[in-house]
């Protein structure tokens, strides 16, 4: 039932993300080549492609987590439905096995105005992107609702099939009215929108 309501709260949140900004009128060759390429990664990953190794590690409040099966490493850069604005999803999740009971966590991308290499800000008004770390018992957001400090995504090396890079940030849970300190590194091999969201 927990995972239910983590997943309706998301759903609310993705759904009013990244609808701030109308593109410019020439972006239709930016979405199309974004659409072309992933789509093309996506038939491609069929055969099984050699590439980079996909890795997702993070300190949370210094206590490590790392996801180290692939499985659970996914992301995705695709256009937004009603505004063309590009986004880039990620997400890892995993198990901690060290207590008296399993806990399910991970952690939820959302990076609006994607494009390649750059420095990008989670939790602000003017880009509406978010991150989050949920486990069974809470989640905590990086988001402008809550007035967090701004959290940073940086893209350091990104292809048509792989991004990676580095993320910190500041995230609140109101159930808890507590606060954690993120940061952490991802490289992760691109899907299709309609695989990442499977």
């Amino acid at each position: 039932m927990k995972k239910f309501y983590l997943i309706l709260a998301v759903g609310s949140l993705m759904f009013g993300a990244c609808q701030k900004e109308e593109l410019p009128e020439d972006s239709s060759v930016i979405i199309e080549g974004v659409s072309e390429s992933v789509q093309e990664s996506t038939e491609q990953a069929g055969e099984e492609e050699e590439g980079p190794a996909e890795y997702f590690k993070a300190k949370i409040n210094g206590d490590l987590f790392e996801v180290e099966d692939p499985q659970l490493i996914k992301g995705t850069v695709y256009p937004s439905r009603n505004t063309g604005v590009i986004n880039f999803d990620f997400s890892a999740d995993g198990v901690d096995t060290s207590g008296e009971e399993n806990v399910n966590m991970g952690f939820l991308f959302k990076v609006c105005f994607y494009d390649g290499p750059n420095t990008y800000y989670t939790g602000t008004t003017e880009t509406v992107s978010w991150a989050m770390y949920w486990t069974d018992y809470g989640f905590w957001e990086n988001h402008y609702a809550y007035g967090n400090e701004p959290g940073i995504v940086i893209v350091t090396n990104a292809t048509d099939t792989f991004v990676e890079g580095t993320f910190e940030f500041e995230a609140y849970s109101s159930d808890t009215e507590t606060t954690i300190e993120v940061e952490g590194e991802f490289g992760i091999r691109l899907e299709s929108e309609e695989d990442y969201n499977s």
